[in-house]
């Protein structure tokens, strides 16, 4: 993701967790527990007939410019990442969801996610209840880096809650 302020140009580019691997980790009830990967597609290995990441939609509000899609090389060398470029910022944000899934009310879950940006960002989780209503739960505020780094937050899924996407935004 790249953000252009006047004459500087800021980029984030997440990848394999939103973008070099995005887990959602369910709490681990035991030490020895084992966890799963919650998130479909979480390392951006299957794309579609068009290279679009499967399962992952871009969005993005406001008065910006912006670019979103998927690049290769991905965190290690080889796949993919999804990457956000913005030139022009006025107000909003930009950034990939993911595809929603299940979660419990009441467990923690957590979230890491590999990046490299050029200006600071965060992850989000938008919890949806059984009742068809969205509350939205700042997960981390992620540090610019230039250098791949992984960030990880957690959250409780509240009452009610059925599923939820997660998403990186600048």
């Amino acid at each position: 993701m790249s953000v252009r302020f006047g004459s500087v140009v800021r980029a984030v580019l997440v990848a394999l967790v939103v973008l070099a691997g995005l887990a959602v980790l369910q709490a681990r009830q035991r030490a020895d527990a084992a966890t799963a990967n919650l998130v479909p597609n979480s390392a951006v290995e299957q794309l579609d007939g068009t290279g679009r990441a499967v399962g992952w939609t871009d969005r993005s509000y406001g008065a910006n410019t912006r670019t979103l899609g998927v690049t290769t090389p991905g965190r290690l060398g080889a796949g993919h990442a999804l990457s956000v470029n913005v030139t022009a910022f006025g107000d909003g944000a930009a950034y990939f969801s993911s595809a929603s899934f299940p979660v419990t009310a009441g467990k923690l879950y957590t979230v890491s996610d590999w990046y490299r940006s050029t200006v600071p960002s965060e992850i989000n989780a938008k919890v949806i209840r059984s009742n068809g209503t969205a509350s939205y739960h700042l997960v981390a505020t992620v540090p610019a880096g230039a250098d791949w780094s992984q960030a990880a937050g957690s959250f409780t899924a509240p009452a009610g809650a059925v599923s939820v996407q997660i998403y990186h935004l600048i």
